[in-house]
Parts: structure tokens; sequence; C-alpha cells
């Protein structure tokens, strides 16, 4: 177990030192290419400015900056401990950049080559053979983006570059790569030599380490076996024993000395313990035969007292079945004078219904004398216009005798005057007749509508003597009903009396059984406690045995 502690502090040690080291790696290169690009964007822009016309100088310089941009911007990253997230940025960044250097000038495709070269060897330093990989995709594609590119003749700038220029950029930019290829080989070199003295320096600590863990171990396997021969000592009985420090009870600094302390004070205060409980198992012994004793005595006792109750739960059960009779009887009773009530409501619903039936009737009647008593009115405004219509043919007749003998007089002129005025005679008899025969049959319709009015008084008088009976029947029944309903109300208070009796002889009952229950349990509870009582005394006598055999 120790050995796999050591390895894994062992690793964990490397990999900070190796992560350190890949840290400060990076950062010296980050500051190489930042601080080499931004001086090749100064003399790259000054180019362009003496010629204005050659595009891809400005375009080298900006290229130069970007880089330089790059390598300062890792170091946000760095002093936000995001270092990985960082170097990916730089190396990616770095890679896409430099593969736009061929675009720009062809000729330098050689030199980005190498470069290539270099970022793949970058990655796998500082990123590892995992996250290396990603770079080598990386570049691979880029690589193949400027051939494709190269040979497809795909960029074509406004002016090609002289070949004083393409010199000049050539002879500048190849003493720059050298100095960085060597500026990035010698930060290599330099930090594997530092990486390998670092992982020396710690594992030569480590050997340290283990050698003082082994004679730790060695003293603390010398101490538990002291103090496991003390402890089987302890085992056997002897509480006499202790442990010895040779003069180093007060060192508080080594928790072995403080173990071995703290086991010298249990021992003590276990035979402390080992005396007062032989003290106790004695006492205990004493007070468990009386315990006994008296157990005995209550077991008897509460079997008589389970016997009495039980008699008791059966004369409760007894009257309570009596009690549930009675309420049902009672019950019917109350449901008889509930029937009753309803009976008597209905009742007085009915007389009621036909006193509101006879007052109609009264109603109608009234009416109907009121229309017959209008009709006599009717009838004798048409006598009084008969009279008019007979007093009008009795003169229309006279009228009508002047009208023929003048006409007679006239001679054979008046002729057909006369025969006018027959005519009108005759008219005048018949509205003379008619007019007696409709005075005759007004006669006979007063005659009859006097005696529908003398009818409709009689059956008038009758519907209020009747309405009156009906009165009387109602207030009769209501007084039926009220001692009905008094009789009723009596029959449920006896019930719920009944059954606020039967619930107390319920609870008596449930009371009873639950004493009866109780004494059972307490009973078996007695009996359990005389048993725990035998056992008591039993192992109070095996406790002094087993506290005799330790030596105090």
């Amino acid at each position: 177990m120790a050995n796999i502690d050591l390895k894994l502090e062992e690793e964990k040690l490397l990999n900070t030192l190796v992560l350190d080291r890949r840290k400060q790696f990076i950062a010296n290169i980050a500051k190489y290419v930042g601080w080499i690009c931004g001086i090749m964007a100064i003399p790259l822009g000054l180019l362009w400015v003496t010629n204005v016309a050659y595009t891809q100088l400005l375009a080298l310089a900006i290229v130069c900056l970007l880089l330089a941009g790059s390598a300062w911007i890792y170091f946000f990253f760095h002093r936000r401990e995001q270092v990985l997230f960082g170097i990916y940025f730089f190396l990616i960044a770095f890679t896409l950049l430099i593969s736009t250097a061929p675009v720009i000038i062809p000729e330098v495709l050689n030199g980005v080559i190498v470069a290539y070269v270099f970022i793949v060897v970058l990655s796998y330093l500082v990123l590892g053979g995992t996250h290396g990989n990603w770079l080598v995709v990386v570049c691979a594609l880029a690589f193949l983006g400027n051939l494709l590119l190269d040979r497809a003749d795909a960029v074509i700038w406004p002016t090609s570059l002289d070949e004083t220029l393409r010199s000049l950029i050539s002879l500048f930019i190849g003493p720059v790569a050298v100095v960085t290829t060597s500026l990035i080989l010698r930060a290599i070199v330099v930090g594997q030599e530092a990486t390998f003295v670092e992982a020396r320096r710690a594992g030569l600590q480590i050997e340290r380490l283990a050698a003082a863990e082994r004679h730790q171990r060695e003293q603390l396997q010398t101490t538990i076996n002291h103090y496991v021969d003390y402890m089987a000592l302890v085992q056997q009985g002897d509480l006499t024993a202790r442990l010895s420090f040779n003069g180093h009870e007060t060192d508080v600094s080594d928790p072995l000395l403080v173990l071995g302390k703290n086991l010298n004070d249990m021992t003590g205060s276990l035979q402390l313990m080992i005396i007062q409980i032989r003290e106790v198992a004695t006492n205990l012994g004493a007070a468990a035969a009386e315990i006994l004793a008296a157990t005995t005595q209550q077991v008897a006792g509460a079997s008589e007292q389970s016997a009495a109750i039980s008699q008791t739960t059966t004369t409760v059960d007894e009257v309570k079945t009596i009690s549930e009779q009675a309420i049902m009887r009672l019950q019917e009773v109350a449901n008889a004078s509930q029937r009753t009530v309803d009976v008597s409501r209905t009742g007085q619903r009915t007389v009621q219904e036909m006193i509101d039936g006879m007052s109609q009737i009264k109603e109608r009647v009234e009416g109907i004398a009121e229309n017959i008593l209008a009709l006599s009115e009717q009838t004798q405004q048409i006598g009084e216009i008969i009279a008019t219509v007979g007093d009008l043919a009795a003169q229309s007749n006279i009228l009508a005798l002047n009208a023929s003998i003048e006409a007679a007089r006239a001679g054979e002129n008046g002729k057909s005057f006369g025969v006018v005025a027959v005519e009108v005679r005759n008219l005048a008899e018949q509205s003379r007749q008619a007019t007696t025969q409709v005075r005759a049959i007004l006669s006979e319709i007063q005659q009859a509508t006097n005696s529908a009015v003398m009818a409709t008084e009689e059956g008038t008088k009758e519907v209020d003597r009747r309405i009156q009976q009906a009165a009387e029947a109602r207030l009769a029944i209501e007084q039926l009903s009220a001692v009905i309903t008094e009789s009723a109300q009596t029959a449920v208070q006896v019930v719920a009396g009944g059954r606020q009796q039967a619930a107390g002889v319920e609870q008596i009952a449930m009371a009873m059984q639950n004493i009866n229950q109780a004494t059972v349990q307490s009973l078996a509870s007695t009996r359990q406690t005389e048993r725990a009582a035998q056992n008591l005394n039993q192992l109070s006598g095996e406790l002094t045995t087993t506290v005799g055999q330790y030596q105090s």
C-alpha cells in the first residue's frame, strides 16, 4: 500500500513538473514569436510605404502583426489559468497565418513546410501525444491547401514583385527563420534539460521520502507488536500490567505514545470498573432474589384479577345487547311518530289546497254574478231601446195612415204615394210585432238572470260556509299535528337518550375489554418480569464468576 502511495505521489509530482515546464516553454515560444513577428512587420511596412503598388508587402506586414498579436493573446489566457485553451489558440492561429505566406509569396512554400514541421513538434511537446494529433491534422490540411492554390494559380496580385524585392524578402526572411528556429530549438533543448534535472531532483526527493517512510514503518511495526502483546495480557485478565515508555510519557507529538498512554489509562479504568462491577454483581444477586419473590406474588394476584374482570366483561356485554334491543324498539316508535307527522302535514296541505280551491270557486262565482248583473243591465237597456222602436213604429203607422188619406184625396196623382204609404204602414206593423216578441224574450232573460243572480249569491254563501268549515278543519289538523310533532320529538329524544345510554354501555364494554386486555398484558408482563427476574438472578451469578477471572 505504501509503494502504491509513493508511486501515485511520484506520478503526481512529475505531472506537475511537466505541466509547469510546458507552460514555461510555450510562454517562451510565444514571446519569441511575438517579438520577432512584430519586428518583421516594421521593415515590411516600410517597404510597402516606399512601394505602395506591391500589396504583397502590406499583406506580409499584416500577417506578421497578426502572428505577434496571437502570441501576445496567449499570455492573456496564461494569466487566467486557461493554459490549454491558450495553447490551442496560439498554435492554430500560428498555423493558419503561416499558411497564408505561400499565397502571398509562393517562393516561401519550402520554408513554410519547415514551419509546419516545427508546429507539429511544438504541438507534441506542449500538448502530448493525444492532443497533439489534432495539430497534425490542421497542418496537413493547411499544406494541402497551399499545394492546391499553388498549382491552380488561384491568387493573382495586381502587381507582382520584381526580382529585387523577391531577393530582398528572401534574404530577409531566411535569417529571421534561422534565428527563430534556433531560438525554438534552444528553448526545446533547455526545456528538456531543465525537465530532466527537475525530474531527477524529484526522484531523489521521493527516494529520501521512501527511506524515511520505511524507517517510520519499522518503528511503527515494533511499537504495534509491543502494544499487541500488552493487549493480549489484558485480554487474559491481567489488569495490573502497564506499558513502559522509557521516560517519554510526556511527549504528545508522537501519536503512538499518546495511544499507549491512553491504553494504560483505559486498563486502569477497566480495573476500577471490574472492582465496581464485582460489588454491583453481589448487590444485584440479592436484589434479583427479592424481585423474583415479589413478581411471583404479583403473578398470583394478576391471575385472580384477570378472572374477575373477564366475568364483569361478560355481564357488560349482556347489558349492551339489551340496550341495543331497546334502542331498536324506540327507533321503530320514533319512525312511526315521524310517519304520523308526515301524514298530518299532508292533511294540512290538502285542506289548504281545498280552501284555496274554494276561494277560487268563490271568485269565479262572484265573477259570474257580476257578468249576469251586467247582462241584466244590458237587457234593460235593450228593453228601453225596444220601447223606443215601438214608439217609432206607432208613429210611423200613424204617419202612413195620414199619407194614405192624403193619397186618396189626391186621386189618381196620389195613387203611387198611397202604395208607398201602405208599405210603410206594413213595415211599422211588423216592427211593432217584432218589438213585442223581443220584449217578451227580454222579460224571460231578465227573469233567468234574476234567478241566476240569486243562485250565485246562494252559491257564494255556501262556498263561504265551506271555506269556514275547511279553516276549522285546518285548525284542528294543525293542533293535532303540533301534538303529533311534539310526540315525535319526544320519541326522537327518547331514542337519542337511548343511544347515549347505549353509547355509554358500549364505552363501558370497550373499557372493560381494554381493562381485560390490559390485565392479560399485565399478567403476561408480570410473568415476563418473573422470568426476567429468574434470568437476572442467574446472570448475577454468572457475572460474579466472570468478574472473578480478572486480577484487580
